[in-house]
């Protein structure tokens, strides 16, 4: 069985975990950021046949190889891919990355109920002012270059209520009743007007609105589905409205 070792130290480091050994079982593996990349380089070739680092930057690649990682989710760090399933790689010391990527919000509570500020004014409801609330949210993974939000109504054909793209990275957080083109920003339409559209569930019944917000790895999408297809990972809050 060929061997390879190596130490591997993450950019982002929470924890360190105990040494442990990866099969890479023929397959593209992202091994993570190592501070040297002339360890990566100097792998036994008859092991590593490609390798590959996705950054900011784009893909960039290392060692020969078919095409580009089209097919697989973007990560940060080295995607390695070898021709033996023998081969593994025995790590001393790795480190992970237990951040975990949240959404909060002062205005909106998970399961509670939304004020009715909140609402759009299709209601008719003495307050309702459509005002988005505020939402803050914490640095996505590494790689991530934009964010995207999603506010859908779970309980009417997750019909979309809020839709935003193109958030900079450098932006975690919106106030409330926030502006279409906030820190350059890209609102999409719904319910025929660009920008937020509140609540509005029928008299009596509750609705269950889903507010997610997306990592992006991209820095300019067109789609909210574009957005989500790019993502490195998502966070939700979902509070409800009674239509009165």
């Amino acid at each position: 069985m060929k061997r390879i070792k190596v130490v591997l130290s993450f950019f982002v480091a929470a924890s360190l975990a105990q040494a442990q050994e990866f099969d890479l079982n023929n397959n593209w593996n992202l091994v993570g950021a190592v501070e040297d990349i002339a360890t990566l380089q100097s792998f036994d070739k008859d092991c590593v046949v490609r390798l590959w680092s996705y950054d900011e930057n784009g893909w960039k690649q290392y060692s020969k190889g078919d095409g580009e990682l089209t097919s697989i989710a973007k990560g940060s760090g080295f995607w390695v891919n070898i021709n033996n399933s023998s081969c593994q790689i025995d790590t001393s010391t790795v480190a992970t990355d237990t951040t975990e990527f949240k959404l909060t919000s002062e205005d909106i509570q998970d399961g509670a109920l939304m004020d009715v500020k909140f609402a759009h004014t299709y209601s008719e409801e003495s307050g309702a002012q459509n005002l988005s609330p505020a939402l803050s949210w914490s640095s996505g993974a590494s790689g991530t270059m934009s964010y995207a939000i999603e506010m859908i109504d779970l309980d009417y054909q997750n019909s979309l209520h809020w839709g935003v793209i193109n958030i900079p990275s450098t932006v975690l957080s919106l106030p409330q009743g926030v502006a279409s083109d906030y820190e350059g920003m890209t609102s999409l339409e719904s319910y025929g007007a660009v920008g937020y559209a509140g609540p509005f569930p029928p008299v009596g019944e509750t609705h269950r609105y889903q507010i997610t917000i997306y990592a992006v790895s991209k820095d300019s999408v067109s789609t909210l589905d574009e957005a989500k297809a790019s993502s490195l990972g998502s966070a939700k809050i979902t509070p409800s409205y009674l239509g009165k």
